[in-house]
Order: structure tokens, then C-alpha cells, then sequence
């Protein structure tokens, strides 16, 4: 009869961290595990930062910020939306919901292109989940307008 060996058991080796993935705006949630999808539809509230691209807008950029951040965290704790949108948005009326079709998708006669739309618009609209809402940070190059607080209606 074989005897039993008195070595410790063989254990796995220890998981690996996780890697770490581009950084992302605070207010973009993590991008999901599965594709996006084909079309969507949102609505918006638009802080304006007042520049070159948008000679409107309201706000300098730290004001627009702080502003935009604000009221997120009040829409994320239970600030009505449609009200928040009237009082604040500087998106000409009726400023959304947008209905838009993913990249390589032919859009619908009332849909936007997704690269129709401000680079930020898509790439936070497209990574929510109906319900969910996230804020697009100012950028010149991709979110030329300001600060927008995206919902995902549809």
C-alpha cells in the first residue's frame, strides 16, 4: 500500500491583478462586457461653457464643471429630470431626446448617426443601460459644447 505523501497540497498560482484600462470620465460608467447596442435613445442637459465653439454658453469652463457635477450628483439622487432640464439646459429647444444608430448602422429617417453627434454624446449615451445616465465632460475636440448630463431613455 503506497504511503501518503506529507508535502503541502499543489496550490494555483495567485491571480494576477486585474489590468489597469484607459482612464475614463467619472461620470461614465465602465464599458460593458457586451456590444453595444444597435440604436438608442436619449435625452440631455447641456451646461454650456462659453468659448469659441460655443459663444453662447453660459459658463467658463471650472464654473460649467463644478455646475455639471452638481447637479449629476442631485439627477443621480432623485432631482426631477424634465424639471432640471428646463430650468438648466442650453440646448436650444427641444434639445432631445435624440434617437441614434450605432456605428455601421443605417439610421432611421428620425435618428442621428452616431458620428453625427459630438464624439462624447455617443461614446457615454452608447455605453448606459436604459435608465442610467452619465456626463460627458468638455472637451473642444470631442464635447465642443460643454457638460452634458445624458440619460439613456430607450
Amino acid at each position: 500500500m503506497p504511503s501518503a505523501s506529507n508535502s503541502p497540497p499543489a496550490s494555483s498560482p495567485p491571480p494576477r491583478p486585474p489590468t489597469p484600462g484607459p482612464p475614463t470620465d467619472p461620470g461614465v460608467p465602465p464599458p460593458s462586457a457586451t456590444r453595444e447596442p444597435d440604436h438608442i435613445e436619449v435625452d440631455h442637459i447641456l451646461i454650456g461653457v462659453a468659448s469659441a465653439g460655443f459663444p453662447q454658453g453660459k459658463r467658463s469652463e471650472a464654473d460649467a464643471r463644478a455646475f455639471a457635477k452638481d447637479l449629476f450628483a442631485k439627477l443621480k439622487s432623485g432631482t426631477d429630470w424634465s424639471a432640471a432640464k428646463r430650468q438648466y439646459s442650453e440646448d436650444p429647444p427641444p434639445g432631445g431626446p435624440y434617437k441614434m444608430a450605432n456605428r455601421g448602422i443605417a439610421p432611421a429617417v428620425d435618428e442621428f448617426e452616431r458620428d453625427g453627434m459630438v464624439p462624447a454624446f455617443g461614446n457615454v449615451g452608447f455605453a448606459l443601460q436604459v435608465g442610467e445616465m452619465g456626463l460627458a465632460a468638455y472637451d473642444p475636440r470631442t464635447s465642443k459644447f460643454g457638460f452634458h448630463i445624458i440619460k439613456r431613455t430607450k
